[in-house]
């Protein structure tokens, strides 16, 4: 499990892990607010605030546990959670992207799952940076 994959670089071992390893602290941190309020909290929830849960935060932990298998749909699902939170309940729901820079930190794994995902191909003995395919020996 901790050991490369096929046909795997170091450097796409080390983006694996580092995106597996802060993916699991953004949702160990992300359940943690969620489940460490009060319990009366959840019933306070206002139907616009419900909208912007389904893509912030499980949305994004979906994304995020997804990854540890699928790297690039793990990844996928993580942007692009977060992108629609800040169109869907920042713009369209309270007319303001101004929602503050700590959603996309949490967000943050998403991007080396994606990165990965794109640049390591199981299918045959290549992986692609910047178009260019490379044979590993």
């Amino acid at each position: 499990m901790s050991s490369p994959r096929a046909n795997e670089t170091r450097l796409l071992f080390f983006l694996r892990w580092t995106a597996r390893i802060t993916g699991a602290l953004s949702v160990a941190m992300l359940f943690l607010f969620m489940f460490g309020e009060e319990s009366g909290s959840w019933s306070r929830i206002t139907g616009s605030q419900a909208i912007g849960m389904l893509f912030f935060p499980l949305g994004l932990m979906s994304g995020l546990i997804l990854g540890w298998q699928e790297e690039k749909w793990g990844g996928l699902v993580a942007v692009v959670s977060v992108a629609a939170f800040y169109v869907v309940y920042g713009l369209i729901l309270n007319g303001s992207l101004q929602l503050g820079w700590w959603f996309l930190v949490f967000a943050g794994p998403g991007f080396p799952f994606l990165l990965y995902g794109l640049l390591y191909t199981s299918d045959t003995n290549k992986f692609h940076i910047r178009g260019h395919p490379r044979r590993s020996v």
